[in-house]
């Protein structure tokens, strides 16, 4: 598998994938946190909140999904603020501030727990 490109070195991200996978998908844990999180039970209140209720109308993403959360348990905003910073992990065009800064802002509106996303 290819670690580098003409954007960098991708190490650091790919330790932090494979980080992701292990605390999360396999062990249900958190990757920002200690509490258990990747569960069904938490997905399944995701789900309910984000894609059986759709937002249909003109604002951004972010916006739209914190609309989607505000009333739901803490657990459920920090499980879609955790898929965000998966989704974001990638993309070599954001920086990691602003990768954090979009999680925060958006999802919490204050830093709820610390994110240290300096290699993500």
């Amino acid at each position: 598998m290819a670690t580098q490109s003409h954007d960098g070195d991708f190490t650091p991200i790919l330790g932090a994938a494979r980080q992701w996978i292990d605390r999360c998908l396999i062990g249900d844990a958190s990757i920002l946190g200690s509490s258990p999180l990747w569960n069904a039970s938490t997905i399944g209140r995701l789900k309910t909140a984000f894609v059986d209720h759709p937002d249909n109308g003109d604002d951004d993403f972010l916006t739209k999904i914190l609309g989607q959360l505000g009333n739901d348990a803490p657990e459920v905003r920090h499980l879609a603020a955790e898929m965000l910073w998966a989704i974001y992990l990638f993309p070599s065009n954001i920086r990691p501030a602003t990768k954090g800064r979009k999680i925060m802002t958006k999802q919490y509106g204050t830093c709820m727990f610390h994110l240290d996303l300096a290699c993500r």
